[in-house]
């Protein structure tokens, strides 16, 4: 498919990808609704937008973004596994990753200093990938942006929002970015595979 077919996809079709929390209603009252109604109901309750799909640029990073949606929270979960990296490296928390993470992790991929605040062990490395995935695309189209929102729990969206604003006061010159679109790549590369078993 091109990056076109992709993104239209992504537009008219939020009920395929969105997180368990951010359904509107009861398991089972949403699962007996046809999907065409689940959609209109979701473009209702988050305000979604649409455009042509021509109209919106895609740069190299989004259109990793757009192949490779459906796996995007894998996808933060390992970018921010490697930006901690030093940390899990050397704790015990390492031993609870899968062979996948771990193999990932020991890549000797290219990345700039990493803000200390992003490295707390308390910070989900979810939030951190999140995190540094806005920052490597600042220009994100909104109808994009707020599609990506419903990727994930409102838990980790807040979580972002001030880790974001956290990066941004302690590393104001570079915006936080330190994450290599080579990184980035591999990321996206790892985490397909991960969700097809491979």
């Amino acid at each position: 498919m091109t990056d076109f077919k992709y993104l239209l996809r992504i537009m008219l079709a939020p009920d395929d990808y969105l997180h368990p929390e951010r359904v509107p209603m009861t398991s089972a009252q949403w699962c007996a609704l046809p999907k065409a109604v689940r959609n209109t109901i979701l473009f209702d309750t988050y305000d979604l937008r649409t455009t042509s799909p021509e109209s919106i640029p895609i740069d190299p990073c989004t259109s990793i973004l757009l192949r490779k949606w459906y796996v995007i929270p894998d996808l933060c979960f390992l970018l921010g596994l490697f930006s901690q990296r030093g940390e899990w490296l050397s704790s015990n928390r390492y031993r609870q990753l899968d062979g996948r993470c771990k193999r990932f992790i020991e890549l000797p991929l290219p990345h700039l200093a990493v803000p200390a605040c992003v490295l707390d062990e308390n910070v989900d490395p979810v939030v951190c990938g999140l995190a540094a995935l806005r920052f490597l695309i600042p220009a994100m189209p909104p109808v994009i942006d707020e599609r990506l929102r419903l990727l994930f729990s409102s838990r980790i969206e807040a979580e972002t929002a001030a880790l974001s604003l956290q990066v941004g006061r302690a590393s104001p010159e570079d915006c936080g970015r330190w994450i290599s679109i080579t990184l980035f790549s591999m990321a996206a590369h790892y985490a397909q595979n991960r969700a097809e078993g491979l």
